[in-house]
């Protein structure tokens, strides 16, 4: 039971963040055309903050993880 619980921790918090954000992005990353931007602009806002707190090892492979976001951003200024 301990053990499921563990596993269990911050599930609820991940299904609500996809409810919260399923307007502009679905739980498998697709977009409409219509909202490209805003799912940019929301992923890069959470990386930027994810890149704040966090440290070491974690940070870093947030970091690369995320990094399309920030590039996104980039080209999209470019544009």
């Amino acid at each position: 039971m301990r053990s499921h619980l563990k596993d269990g921790e911050g599930w609820n918090e991940v299904q609500d963040f996809w409810v919260s954000v399923a307007g502009v992005v679905t739980r498998d990353g697709w977009t409409h055309p219509d909202t490209y931007d805003d799912a940019v602009a929301l992923f890069s806002e959470l990386r930027e903050t994810g890149l704040k707190v966090m440290m070491g090892k974690d940070k870093e492979i947030f970091e690369e993880q995320t990094r399309w976001a920030d590039t996104s951003t980039k080209y999209a200024e470019m544009v």
